[in-house]
């Protein structure tokens, strides 16, 4: 994914980084994952969607998918 300058110590970048691909490799909940990391979701999710909003964009048509796949 893009490279992103963070302000904070290189262990937080790395829990970023885990996090967002998390995010974007599977449908676990921003919740869920910032949990495991030890993050705010709050703080997460502004995160992702200030430097990374297609990952937001690319979930939302995957749970469409899977909606309609659940429908049908």
């Amino acid at each position: 994914f893009r490279r992103v300058l963070f302000r904070s110590s290189p262990k937080s970048m790395e829990k970023y980084k885990e996090a967002i691909h998390l995010y974007e490799t599977t449908s676990e909940s921003l919740k869920s994952i910032a949990r495991r990391f030890g993050l705010n979701d709050c703080s997460l999710g502004q995160f992702i969607k200030r430097h990374f909003s297609e990952l937001i964009e690319r979930r939302k048509q995957q749970e469409q998918v899977n909606q309609s796949s659940i429908i049908n």
